[in-house]
């Protein structure tokens, strides 16, 4: 089927990759370098997984947070439905 950033693509609709330029550490570039050679890994391929996976993570963070917001906006039950009651709708 293919490395999982070509499987990533095809399931986006998204036909080539983009560059992207950035800073790291050398040290954090060093780890990358080694753990792709011994591995057998492109480089690209894992930085393209690691960035996937940390945006899915910040999104589930906002969905949660936007979650708790809600919630917190909610009413209780019972107040819910004394006001339907007074309201003339229960």
């Amino acid at each position: 089927m293919g490395d999982w950033a070509t499987t990533v693509r095809k399931a986006l609709g998204v036909a080539a990759s983009l560059p992207l330029s950035t800073r790291i550490r050398p040290d954090l570039k060093r780890a990358l370098l080694r753990v792709c050679a011994r591995k057998g890994l492109k480089v690209t391929a894992v930085v393209e997984q690691a960035l996937h996976e940390k945006l899915e993570d910040i999104e589930d963070s906002l969905d949660l947070e936007e979650g708790i917001r809600d919630a917190e906006e909610m009413i209780p039950y019972r107040k819910a439905r004394l006001t339907l009651k007074h309201d003339g709708i229960l």
